[in-house]
């Protein structure tokens, strides 16, 4: 559908091709599609980053966690909420079990670390609808025989360690990672919708490239044959990009897409970022892309350039609209 609205833009724009089309990640499945939903000599060229020939068991299984997360929120309402009550708390803690998937042990590590979260990092508060409140109002229970349950054992736990317990749960963060994804899981509700992320997120399931194209077995050999009988579309040397730590798209699969691609060539990006070092390794991805465009898309770079620089140079990029790259952490 998204590729179709697309296509009407463009047909009003009286664009009669497409040089190329690069795309990572959910982007990268669109980049597949494109020559796959058009008439043929539309695409010239396309640039897969991140991304698979269909989503695997593993991406539909995080996705349904973060979809779970969202279905307890009592906000929900099977899809009936609000706009003014939306499911905040669910759709924070979705956000949160994504971003696991968008990065690396190693990159939350090295970030991170066992240290605590500093003094001057400023969270919201429970009131501001992240998922703070717990079961009742700023993580302490409305229910008095819960509260008196939850005394009386942590009276047992002093008597028999000696130490003092808190009263109330505590729910506010106190390691920097967890400071971290609650600060993600905050900017995220500001900004979207819990409707449209379970949207997005079955939009990524049902990815495959052969789905209502051709009929393919289950034995290996006959899904690597279904894949390059319907790939054969595709314009050749198309350029499939792999980030080697990507625990979400695993190289693996990039490997089987440039397989079945005709003419394909395979680069892998070295980073320690997992999936999201497709978009913070930006200039070597900037490199791969710019030599491959040149090769197949030459004349798009003869004549005058069409933009010219805002003279901001190579200033460093402190600051995205996603979260890949955060300044204050």
């Amino acid at each position: 559908m998204r590729k179709r609205a697309h296509k009407l833009v463009l047909d009003a724009l009286g664009v009669q091709s497409l040089a190329a089309v690069v795309g990572g990640s959910m982007g990268g499945m669109s980049a597949l599609e494109w020559p796959l939903c058009t008439p043929v000599g539309y695409v010239n060229a396309i640039i897969p980053i991140a991304t698979s020939a269909d989503h695997s068991a593993w991406g539909i299984s995080w996705a349904e966690a973060q979809k779970q997360c969202i279905y307890a929120d009592s906000n929900y309402q099977d899809g009936f909420y609000d706009v003014a009550s939306q499911p905040t708390s669910g759709l924070a803690a979705a956000r949160m079990v994504a971003m696991l998937t968008y990065r690396s042990s190693v990159s939350f590590d090295k970030r991170f670390g066992r240290k605590a979260l500093p003094k001057r990092k400023s969270l919201p508060n429970a009131n501001e609808n992240l998922a703070d409140s717990g079961n009742g109002v700023n993580g302490i229970s409305q229910n008095p025989k819960c509260d008196a349950f939850r005394s009386s054992n942590c009276a047992r736990i002093e008597a028999s360690n000696g130490t003092q317990t808190p009263t109330h749960r505590t729910r506010s963060p106190v390691f920097s990672a967890q400071g971290y994804l609650k600060y993600q899981g905050d900017k995220f509700i500001r900004r979207f919708d819990a409707n449209c992320y379970i949207n997005l997120t079955n939009k990524m399931n049902t990815h495959d490239l052969t789905r209502d194209r051709i009929v393919k077995g289950e034995e290996t050999d006959e899904v690597d044959e279904a894949f390059t009988e319907v790939l054969k579309a595709v314009p050749p040397k198309a350029l499939v990009v792999s980030v080697d730590t990507d625990n979400l798209f695993e190289p693996e699969q990039q490997v089987r897409l440039a397989k079945y691609l005709p003419n394909a060539t395979l680069s892998t990006i070295r980073s320690e970022d997992g999936h999201d070092g497709f978009l913070l390794e930006f200039e070597v991805l900037d490199g791969l892309i710019s030599e491959r465009l040149k090769e197949v898309c030459s004349w798009v770079y003869k004549g005058p350039r069409l933009l010219e620089s805002n003279g901001t140079g190579s200033a460093a990029i402190r600051d995205s609209v996603f979260g890949e790259v955060e300044s204050e952490w």
